[in-house]
Formats: structure tokens, sequence, C-alpha cells
């Protein structure tokens, strides 16, 4: 008798567990996401798009039908166009560093987002350079080495990218050179993105620096041999690039505090920032 009555309190005490709960899930409003990164050597392009939620899979929807209405140094421009093969807005502006450049984007259905961008100066570097034969990797191959020099401005916060390209001849084109170098700037303190690192002046603001990179055996024969992409990039652009970076290498790990990539888009999502790049190419 005594076990019975115990087994009716348990099962009284678990139904009474049992009991439905109405979530109310709020409705998600669309965001418009813009993307554009302003360069020195091509023309000014935006693309546009809609935030999707995350439970949602697939990639945000092009908005065709939005108004990209651009401010260089408070003055408007005329209307960006829209090119239906490539999928983005485009102005005929090359940008340029020292001014100022506003955008302005709306659309029937979204709340209308703004943001702003400059150019950085020149970044201060000293043309890059090769030299063959330096080291030695584990099976005795010779290795060269490319010499990168930065001149840091103390007046001011620097961000930089550097990229490595080498010449393939059977193609005619440069192609992506793996980063390798024996630095703790590039190793510890940089981020790597795109085949290329990404790092601060916070480690040697105000002083020169040099960076040198290792290139592989079989590699820098004949003219042209390299190509190097030396880039001063905008705080913005720092920190949605170091941010991508940290989102990338977190995965799909439910477990992990979430990564948000950074946006200076107002009311909106995306980014809108620059960089002022130099090219040289060693022969």
């Amino acid at each position: 008798m005594k076990r019975y009555l115990i087994g009716l309190l348990c099962a009284a005490a678990l139904s009474s567990c049992e009991r439905e709960l109405n979530f109310k899930f709020k409705s998600y409003n669309p965001k418009l996401v813009v993307n554009a990164l302003l360069n020195n050597r091509e023309v000014l392009t935006v693309s546009v798009s809609s935030s999707v939620p995350f439970s949602i899979p697939g990639n945000p929807k092009v908005v065709e039908n939005a108004i990209v209405t651009l401010f260089i140094d408070g003055v408007k421009q005329p209307r960006l166009t829209y090119n239906g093969f490539n999928k983005v807005y485009s102005a005929p502006v090359i940008p340029q560093p020292g001014r100022e450049y506003r955008i302005l984007v709306e659309a029937p259905g979204f709340i209308s987002v703004t943001s702003e961008a400059m150019l950085p100066g020149s970044g201060n570097f000293a043309p890059a350079s090769f030299k063959d034969s330096v080291y030695v990797d584990s099976s005795g191959f010779p290795l060269g080495q490319i010499t990168v020099r930065i001149d840091d401005d103390a007046a001011q916060e620097n961000y930089y990218r550097l990229k490595l390209f080498y010449y393939e001849r059977t193609f005619g084109e440069f192609m992506e050179l793996p980063v390798d170098a024996e630095d703790p700037l590039v190793n510890q303190f940089a981020s790597r993105l795109d085949g290329g690192v990404v790092f601060s002046d916070a480690t040697f603001n105000g002083q020169k620096r040099v960076i040198y990179f290792k290139t592989p055996f079989g590699y820098g024969q004949g003219t042209p041999k390299f190509l190097v992409l030396k880039e001063h990039l905008s705080k913005d652009y720092y920190l949605y690039v170091t941010s991508l970076n940290r989102y990338q290498n977190a995965g799909s790990n439910l477990f992990q505090e979430p990564v948000f990539v950074y946006s200076n888009v107002r009311e909106g999502l995306g980014i809108f920032s620059g960089y002022q790049e130099q090219r040289d190419t060693l022969r």
C-alpha cells in the first residue's frame, strides 16, 4: 500500500510539471546590407542586399531597385547606376585620400541607411625587394626572401595588409603566394584573411619596421618574379576584416560565444570603408 501511494504521488508530481508553454517570437524585419570597399585604383561600386534571419539558410537577396546616392565632401553626385550582370551599383569615381565619401541607400520596404568613409594616406611604404638563396629548407634547397619596409607615422593609428603573389608562366598571370615568415608580428599579432596578413602598428608605433617573407624553392625564376600588394587600411576596414576573420574561424560551434562582424552602416548592416593600395612588381 505504501509503495502504491508513493507511485501515485510521483505520477502526480510529474504530471504537474507538464505545462504547455506558448512562445511568442518577434517578427523579423529585414535590413539593408550595404558593402563597398573603396580604393585608389578602381571605380566606386556598391552592393545592396537584404538581411536574412540566422535560422534561414541561404544567401541574402540582392536588392535591385535601390536608390544609391553618393556625396563627395558634402556635394551630391549623380545617382549610381545598377549593373544587372555584376549586381552592383557604380559611379564613375575613383576614390582619393583626403576626401569624404558618404552614401545614402533607399529601397521600398526598408529603412534608409547611410555611412561615411575616407581613404587613408599612402602608409609610408618603402619599395619591396627580393633576394634569392637567403634560407635553406629542411631538404637543403635554397629559399628566397621578400623584404617589406614600413616607416610608421606616430601621429596616428595605422592599419596594414600585405599580400604576396608569384608569376605563373604557364598561365601568364600572378598567383597567390602563401605567407611564410618567422616574425611575431605576422605569426602572433596579425590576422590572416584571403591569403594576406592584416595588422596594426600597435607593436611598432612611430618606428621603422622591416618584415621578411620566405619564398619557396623554384620560385622567382625569370622576370617578373613577384608582386607585393601593400595596403594602408582605414580603421573601419581593419575592424571589419579582423572581426570577419574571427567569425570565419569560429565555425558553427553552438557552445561558443557569438562573433559579430563589424558594421559601420547606420540603420543597416555591412561595411563602407576603404584602403589605399601600392603595388611593387619585383623583377
